[in-house]
């Protein structure tokens, strides 16, 4: 479906903040059992949590500008079309 093109980018980026629970506190579980933040990119890189994320944001700057992008899309769907 349509929206696999979008999750395959972003699902990967919201494993590896996933010891962050909703409102941004950190958590080594989820009812009981440990959290694995670990994903792949689309390009195969690894990720495995938040130090891995960051050290993947580091090496290329344009990577932070497309989670940004990609979360405005999640937030507001149409206008983040419109405005590519």
């Amino acid at each position: 479906p349509t929206c696999a093109v979008c999750h395959a980018e972003m699902d990967p980026i919201g494993f590896a903040l996933e010891n962050f629970d909703a409102i941004g506190a950190w958590r080594d579980d989820y009812d009981g059992l440990a959290i694995d933040a670990t994903s792949e990119m689309p390009d195969g890189t690894q990720l495995d949590g938040l130090d891995s994320l960051v050290a993947v944001i580091k090496q290329d700057p344009d990577t932070a500008a497309r989670i940004l992008r990609e979360l405005a899309k999640v937030k507001n769907p149409r206008g983040a079309a419109q405005n590519k």
